[in-house]
C-alpha cells in the first residue's frame, strides 16, 4: 500500500474529479466549500490487486472511500490463536463510491474484518487527527458525517447482495483462438436483463471504468501474446478465463509464463481454466494433461457452438450471487423416493429439519448440501465445491470427503451419490 504525503493544498489527482462525485457519499448534499475542507483532509491510497488495506485485529484510525476497483472482505473464525487468526472466509465486496472503516473513528476499536485488493484499486483515506480536525473546524459537517455514518450502519444488513461479477477476462493460452466468438456466445447468455459490453482493444483504467459503471458486465478480450493489455486484462477482472484448445499442446503459454506465474495468490479474481473442443467431449486423459502443467482448481469444457455450455459458463460465472429480481425460495423440502418432503433446508434460518427436528450440521456442510441442491440429480464437480464452500481459500479434497461424510449421516447414504474421480450428485428434488 503506497499512500501519497498530505500536504496543505492537495495535488490534483487524475481522479480528482471522480472524487468530488463520491465525496457526497461521506456527507450527502453539502455546498462546495465543505466538500472542499473535507477534500484537504485526504490522502490518496493506490492499492495494486493482491495487497492487504486493512487487517482484523489490528487498531482502527482511518476511514477510506473507494474510487476504482473491488476490495474483498474476509473474517477469521474464533479457532485462531489469537484475533483474526483461524480460517478466513469471505463475506462481501466493497466496490466503487463505498466506505469501509468509519465506525473506527468514533469506537477507535480494532477492525472487525481484513480487506485485501481483489483488483488494482484506488482509495480516499482519512485518518483519526485529519477527522477530529474536521469535526472541530466545522461544527455542521461533523452533524452530517455524524448522520451518514448511522445511515449506512441501519442500512448495511438490509441491503443487496454482494454484487454480482462484473468484469470478465478471457486470457487466451492457445495459439488461434476466436474469443470473439466465445465471447459473443457468452454475452448472449449474460444478456437478457443485463448490460453487456465487449472490450477487445486496449483502453486506459479510466476509460474501462466508465464503461463497467454504465454495464453490468464487461468482457475483456486479452491479446493472443503478452502485452500491457493482456496484463490490465488480467489485473482488472473479477472472473479470469484461462482459454485452451484442447487439439493442441496443453504446455505452458507465453500468457501464463508472463501473466499468471507472477500474479499475487490473493488477487481474489475467480479463475476457470475453460477447455475448447470441436464436438465430443474431450478425452479425460487430454483433460488430465491440461489440468497437470497449471495450478487451476476449477475448470469447464465448452463445445465450440453448444448453447448449453454458454449457459453453464454464464451460470459459473454468476454463481456467487444471486441474479438482480430472482425469487429466492425461503425453504427447500426433499428427500427419499419414499418421502420427498421428509428433509426442510431453511435458507435463511440456515438449518437443516429432519422431519421438523433440527439436525446439528456446521456452516460448510449446510453451504455444500445447498450447492447439491441447486443442482438435483446433476454432477457437482469437486473443484465447484471448493470454490463456492471454501472461496479464496486453499484447502486439501478431503474436506470435502470429510462434509460429505457428515451430510451423509444427516442423510442417509443413498441420497449423495459419488462419481469416482469427478463430484457427487444428490438424488433428490427439491421443492
Amino acid at each position: 500500500m503506497h499512500l501519497i504525503p498530505e500536504r496543505r493544498e492537495p495535488p490534483k489527482h487524475p481522479l480528482d474529479g471522480l472524487l468530488m462525485q463520491h465525496l457526497p457519499n461521506l456527507l450527502g448534499e453539502v455546498d462546495p466549500p465543505t466538500l472542499a475542507l473535507l477534500r484537504q483532509s485526504l490522502q490518496w491510497v493506490e492499492l495494486p490487486a493482491g495487497q492487504t488495506l486493512l487487517r482484523q485485529g489490528e487498531p482502527g484510525d482511518a476511514m477510506y472511500l473507494l474510487l476504482r476497483g473491488r476490495l474483498r472482505t474476509y473474517m477469521a473464525d474464533s479457532s485462531g490463536d489469537r484475533p483474526g487468526s483461524g480460517e478466513q472466509r469471505m463475506v462481501r465486496e466493497i466496490t466503487r463510491g463505498q466506505v469501509v472503516g468509519e465506525i473506527s473513528l468514533y469506537t477507535k476499536e480494532p477492525r472487525s474484518a481484513t480487506l485485501v485488493a481483489a483488483r488494482d484499486s484506488v482509495l480516499v483515506r482519512l485518518g483519526q487527527a485529519e477527522f477530529e480536525h474536521f469535526l472541530a473546524s466545522n461544527k455542521h459537517a461533523s452533524l452530517l458525517l455524524t448522520r451518514q455514518i448511522i445511515q449506512r450502519l441501519r442500512t448495511e444488513n438490509s441491503s443487496a447482495p454482494h454484487q454480482l461479477s462484473a468484469t470478465i477476462a478471457l486470457l487466451p493460452i492457445s495459439a488461434d483462438l476466436d474469443l470473439s466468438a466465445l465471447a459473443a456466445a457468452l454475452a448472449e447468455q449474460l444478456r437478457p436483463g443485463a448490460r453487456v459490453a465487449t472490450i477487445a482493444t486496449a483502453l486506459t483504467d479510466a476509460e474501462l471504468e466508465e464503461i463497467e459503471a454504465s454495464h453490468d458486465y464487461v468482457l475483456l478480450l486479452a491479446d493472443a501474446h503478452p502485452s500491457r493489455w493482456s496484463e490490465t486484462c488480467a489485473r482488472h477482472c473479477d472472473e479470469l478465463l484461462l482459454v485452451g484448445d484442447t487439439a493442441q499442446v496443453p504446455t505452458l503459454h507465453p500468457n501464463e509464463h508472463a501473466l499468471m506465474l507472477r500474479r499475487p495468490a490473493s488477487s481474489g479474481a475467480h479463475e476457470t481454466l475453460l477447455l475448447l473442443h470441436a464436438k465430443a467431449a474431450a478425452p479425460s486423459r487430454v483433460v488430465r494433461a491440461w489440468l497437470a502443467c497449471r495450478p487451476a482448481r476449477f475448470h469447464l469444457e465448452f463445445q465450440r457452438g453448444l448453447a448449453r455450455d454458454a449457459a453453464k459458463l454464464a451460470e459459473r460465472i454468476n454463481r456467487h450471487s444471486r441474479s438482480p429480481g430472482k425469487a429466492v425460495a425461503a425453504a427447500w423440502r426433499f428427500g427419499p423416493a419414499d418421502d420427498t418432503s421428509r428433509f426442510e433446508l431453511q435458507l435463511r434460518e440456515r438449518r437443516l429439519l429432519d422431519k421438523g427436528v433440527e439436525v446439528a450440521l456446521g456452516a460448510r456442510a449446510l453451504d455444500l448440501l445447498q450447492l447439491l441442491l441447486e443442482r438435483p440429480g446433476g454432477l457437482v464437480t469437486k473443484g465447484e465445491m471448493l470454490d463456492r464452500v471454501w472461496p479464496g481459500l486453499v484447502v486439501e479434497e478431503n474436506n470435502i470427503s470429510v462434509q460429505i461424510a457428515t451430510l451423509r449421516r444427516a442423510l442417509g447414504r443413498e441420497l449423495i451419490r459419488t462419481v469416482a474421480g469427478h463430484g457427487y450428485r444428490i438424488q433428490a428434488q427439491p421443492s
